[in-house]
């Protein structure tokens, strides 16, 4: 990262302790907007590591859980509120049965299985939240659903990279490959399957 973009770690840690108190108050806000608007510049993966690398396991877990449940609530209601006019406006009758035939198949087992598949639901893009939110499942049962994948795999990478961050940084990022390389198996085999 150094030699790309002439940014330390030192730096990046200076920016984050730069907000004080409000840091992790200011990264669940950076959070949320990275997994509720579309294309957000800031990615998501980049946020999360300079939590796991500016505070401790317990804070950075609390923050992201709260960023996770409003990105969660805004996604799933904006999906719920808007997307049938969108889908109207941009899609013709067929596709616009298709999109209905295929939420149908939504369920709250299906919202769970796919949560641990982060790079599909763990971006600016939510598929799944936005899927829920228009199919109209029940909202608490959906964010039950959401909200315990997602806080089980932001326990495991934050205590793994407190617990590799005091061993070498230079071991920092595995974690989180680790996370994105099991996601991407699980899709693999789900998909084998369909």
């Amino acid at each position: 990262m150094q030699k790309t973009f002439n940014v330390t770690v030192t730096d990046l840690e200076s920016v984050v302790s730069s907000f004080g108190i409000f840091a992790p108050f200011v990264y669940t806000v950076l959070l949320t907007l990275g997994l509720s608007v579309p294309m957000n510049p800031l990615p998501d993966y980049l946020l999360v590591n300079l939590a796991a690398l500016s505070f401790s396991p317990q804070t950075a877990i609390i923050a992201t859980f709260f960023a996770h449940s409003f990105a969660l609530a805004i996604n799933y209601f904006v999906a719920r509120t808007f997307a049938r006019g969108i889908l109207k406006f941009l899609a013709n009758a067929v596709e616009l049965k298709n999109v209905e035939k295929l939420t149908r198949k939504i369920k709250i087992q299906v919202v769970f299985g796919m949560r641990f598949i982060l790079p599909l639901t763990a971006t600016g893009i939510d598929v799944v939240s936005y899927a829920a939110g228009f199919a109209k499942l029940p909202f608490a049962k959906f964010y039950v659903a959401s909200i315990i994948p997602w806080s089980f795999i932001s326990i495991i990478f934050f205590t793994t990279t407190s617990a590799i961050k005091e061993q070498s940084m230079a071991l920092f990022f595995i974690p989180g490959m680790v996370l994105v390389l099991a996601s991407f198996s699980i899709f693999y085999l789900l998909k084998k399957r369909w």
